[in-house]
């Protein structure tokens, strides 16, 4: 027992590895065991990826050998090569992601990943349903040559505009991947590009003319693919927008003239008004699935990009820094314009309910009843007649689905910038 009012002496417990150094054998197994840590989620999901990847194959094209000979032989020389390149690209890429060993490298090459699989699945829907296509043009044709010319003038300036806008970026881009070439050299881009192929033997001039010519090919497949699909939905939904437009026209013409008015031109203007929604039908039925995946790798190569972008800010030059933000600029310009001319489509065609009842209230239903029958049979539908353009009908692609994505992407970017306070102070002080 000891003395009362005596306090035991402090022991300090030292940790076990200060008694007992590791040896070299010990310090490798503790990082072979560090660097299997950090490879467990590339090996957890690697047999994911290779199974999106067959069920991608599976979904794309057609394995019967006759009805895939009967898709591809009318197609054009051009547009074989276009298509053979963009699955070889996107198998590059599926390798070079499967290969890697984590970290920056991983998340790089799946943002080139996702772009790719997104030209080549836009360029097998326009080929696999070309014929749709075909047809729907026509029948939109039919349609545009009921507009009036002051309609033709603008819809034709809406285009342009939007064409001129998407292809100045894709040009800026060119430049800023032809200067980034400059800086890298040939070697390091064929590295990266191209499978590691080197041309080390030719003189520098001749190497930068290679990876100029080079890259103008990639970026004419690659992105000139992707704007092309773009533009071209563009294209039909502002066509069918029109549409709707003209058919408000022509039922405001028809109930303003009370003399000419009968159970047939209401007959008339029903059919007109089932027509360009069964050309929504259609167009969704062609388009949703590249919708949905334009939507996706949107949504997902931004929070990557911009992850990496501001983590690595203080460690980027500006060239660099400047070629991502541009990437990210032409994928959000990309959205907005598949988004907006999805949205103003719809909501034009949903205004023909409200200008119906506008142009019909004043209308008497006493004095014939034939014809009163077939104004609330329109009424009837206008009113209960549902169509949308969708994201492989997962999504309706709306401003408010994308007020919400941007919501969204604004809050990741918040949160990203709050967890590198350098990156957010570098740039309130740049």
């Amino acid at each position: 027992m000891g003395r009362p009012g005596l306090m035991m002496p402090a022991i300090t417990v030292h940790p076990i590895y200060h008694k007992f150094p590791l040896t070299s054998s010990a310090n490798s197994a503790v990082r072979n065991m560090s660097k299997n840590e950090n490879i467990s989620f590339l090996k957890a999901i690697k047999p994911l990826l290779i199974s999106l990847v067959v069920i991608g194959i599976q979904t794309t094209i057609y394995f019967k050998p006759s009805t895939l000979r009967q898709k591809v032989l009318p197609l054009r020389w051009w547009i074989i090569l276009t298509l053979i390149y963009l699955h070889l690209f996107s198998l590059k890429t599926v390798v070079a992601l499967l290969l890697t060993k984590g970290g920056i490298e991983f998340w790089l090459q799946l943002t080139i990943f996702l772009r790719s699989s997104v030209a080549t699945i836009s360029a097998d829907i326009y080929v696999f349903k070309r014929n749709k296509l075909h047809n729907l043009v026509l029948k939109i044709n039919s349609i545009f040559n009921r507009f009036s010319p002051e309609e033709k003038k603008t819809f034709k300036n809406r285009i342009i505009r939007g064409t001129f806008v998407i292809w100045i970026f894709m040009t800026m881009n060119f430049i800023t991947s032809t200067m980034n070439i400059y800086k890298m050299g040939i070697a390091n881009f064929l590295d990266i590009h191209l499978f590691s192929m080197r041309i080390s033997f030719v003189s520098p001039v001749t190497q930068y003319v290679v990876g100029g010519i080079l890259l103008l090919i990639r970026q004419a497949i690659m992105w000139g693919t992707l704007s092309f699909m773009i533009m071209y939905y563009v294209f039909l939904c502002e066509a069918i927008r029109y549409s709707f437009r003209s058919f408000i026209l022509s039922m405001i013409t028809t109930f303003q003239h009370e003399n000419i008015l009968d159970e047939r031109s209401v007959k008339r203007l029903q059919k007109y008004y089932v027509y360009v929604t069964d050309l929504v039908s259609q167009l969704d039925d062609i388009f949703s699935p590249a919708v949905f995946f334009w939507s996706s790798s949107f949504i997902l190569s931004v929070c990557i990009d911009i992850t990496f972008d501001i983590s690595l800010y203080s460690r980027m030059n500006t060239m660099r820094f400047f070629e991502s933000l541009q990437k990210l600029v032409i994928l959000f310009l990309a959205y907005v314009s598949i988004g907006m001319s999805a949205s103003l489509a719809i909501e034009e065609g949903r205004k023909c309910l409200p200008a119906f009842y506008k142009v019909t209230a004043s209308f008497d239903a006493s004095r014939n009843y034939p014809l009163s029958q077939a104004v609330q049979f329109f009424a009837m539908r206008l009113g209960t007649t549902h169509f949308a353009l969708t994201g492989w009908k997962f999504f309706d692609m709306t401003r408010g689905y994308m007020l919400t994505v941007f919501g969204i992407l604004g809050s990741y970017i918040i949160l990203v910038f709050q967890l590198n306070p350098e990156t957010m102070t570098a740039f309130i002080t740049a």
